[in-house]
């Protein structure tokens, strides 16, 4: 019932791109020529959200699928426009480790979680790092995970072995190493798509206005920014 509701809502309102129409086929091309089978040319139709749960439970997974604003690169979600409208994007920092210290009642690392010292001596930026613990969080074992850290195309380790590179990320969450390598990131999708659902659901009741969610982070119309930061 809720995902018909704020299907209704989404459906009412008219979601473009204020973008030249060279940076249009721009972006379409680049989409072209990813790998993913359903990232294709932006169609703007389609608006209709699904949720897609794991494991044959309600439990796991439940996240937001379907809005053609998921598949563009992020780099161009500043330009996303609701009903002619500019809008701004607001996520959380590091939810998914935050979630896991919290939830357990753990003590977490001092600053960031996404950085490890001594690793840029060797080359390993933030987002290495970042999608690494992701991995760790979301992997069943720790060969799968180091497995998934080598092929990764997204994690840069030139100048470390990844089994050293592992075992500084497993050091960094040592508080939490018991949640590690568990498949945890499931249930930590579903806590997300819920916080998703519940922003969602303020925005019509309150403002009578659309979020578009991207996972763990929101769009919506500039005006409602502050509403959006309060309400996360």
């Amino acid at each position: 019932d809720n995902l018909k509701l704020l299907n209704k809502e989404i459906s009412t309102r008219w979601i473009d791109l204020y973008v030249t129409d060279d940076e249009f086929e721009a972006i379409n091309s680049s989409l072209l020529a990813e790998k993913d089978d359903y990232r294709t040319v932006i169609d703007f139709s389609s608006k209709m959200l699904c949720r897609i749960f794991n494991n044959s439970s309600f439990d796991h997974g439940g996240r937001f699928y379907g809005g053609w604003w998921e598949q563009i690169p992020s780099e161009w979600r500043p330009f996303i426009t609701i009903n002619n409208c500019l809008t701004v994007e607001c996520d959380y920092s590091s939810l998914h480790p935050e979630l896991v210290y919290s939830l357990n009642n753990r003590p977490r690392p001092e600053g960031d979680l996404y950085t490890i010292e001594g690793l840029s001596n060797y080359g390993v930026d933030r987002d290495s790092i970042k999608l690494a613990t992701l991995i760790i969080i979301n992997a069943t074992d720790e060969d799968k995970a180091l497995s998934a850290i080598e092929r990764h195309e997204g994690i840069a380790l030139e100048n470390i072995q990844p089994d050293e590179f592992l075992a500084s990320l497993i050091d960094k969450h040592s508080e939490i190493s018991d949640r590690l390598f568990t498949g945890y990131g499931t249930t930590l999708q579903n806590i997300d798509s819920e916080i998703a659902e519940r922003l969602m659901l303020r925005a019509v009741k309150e403002l009578k206005t659309v979020i578009l969610p991207v996972h763990d982070s929101f769009i919506i119309q500039h005006d409602y920014t502050d509403w959006l930061k309060e309400a996360m």
